[in-house]
């Protein structure tokens, strides 16, 4: 079991994996333009052909590509492929 600061209850540290970010190729993320109204977020440009390759590239089992919008800690924003996948225990299903 998992405590909050990512040790066991014995106190054992737990190693996050490290997993290398896949950038949203043919995806550009951008801040509000200045002036902006408060519910303008963001704005996405599209680069029709990379972004299809990286789409076709990326889907999953169900046929969703999941990506998120991060800002670093330069404070530029960029897209990232989400590639979380909830572990599953097929022997605790209670159905």
């Amino acid at each position: 079991m998992l405590l909050k600061n990512n040790t066991t209850k014995k106190g054992e540290e737990i190693m996050a994996e490290k997993k290398e970010k896949i950038f949203a190729n043919g995806m550009r993320v951008m801040a509000p333009r200045e002036n902006a109204p408060d519910w303008v977020k963001g704005s996405l440009g599209i680069e029709v052909d990379s972004f299809k390759k990286f789409l076709d590239d990326n889907v999953n089992a169900k046929g969703w590509v999941n990506i998120d919008l991060l800002l670093s800690q330069k404070g530029t924003w960029y897209a990232s492929l989400n590639t979380y996948k909830p572990k599953t225990d097929e022997t605790e299903i209670p159905f």
